[in-house]
């Protein structure tokens, strides 16, 4: 579970640097020459490299989402255990015969 908050974190500084990234793009495509130390996020580049920088940032965004989807749908371990829950749920709610035990449905059975 903390390699998933480690990839919250990583995904929410990622998307946060997205608009200083557009920021910067948009202001050395119409500002002409800059100063090179203008201290924005990507000081240096030309303009395909502040594009490039821009996608680097949507793709790292991309994979630390892709990895915490991953990591949280391993940690909760998959669909058995909620089908059983809930069949098991299930047969509480609905059940008027207490003395035969509730087992879970066909599907979740291994």
């Amino acid at each position: 579970m903390a390699l998933a908050f480690v990839l919250l974190c990583l995904g929410s500084a990622t998307l946060l640097l997205v608009p200083l990234a557009f920021r910067d793009l948009i202001d050395f495509g119409f500002g002409g020459k800059q100063t090179p130390a203008n201290g924005g996020l990507a000081d240096g580049l030309s303009l395909n490299g502040r594009f490039l920088a821009l996608f680097a940032l949507a793709s790292l965004w991309a994979v630390t989402i892709a990895a915490r989807y991953y990591t949280v749908s391993w940690v909760a371990s998959g669909s058995r255990p909620i089908c059983a829950a809930r069949s098991t749920a299930r047969c509480w709610r609905s059940r008027r015969n207490f003395s035969k035990p509730c087992k879970p449905a066909k599907c979740c059975r291994g």
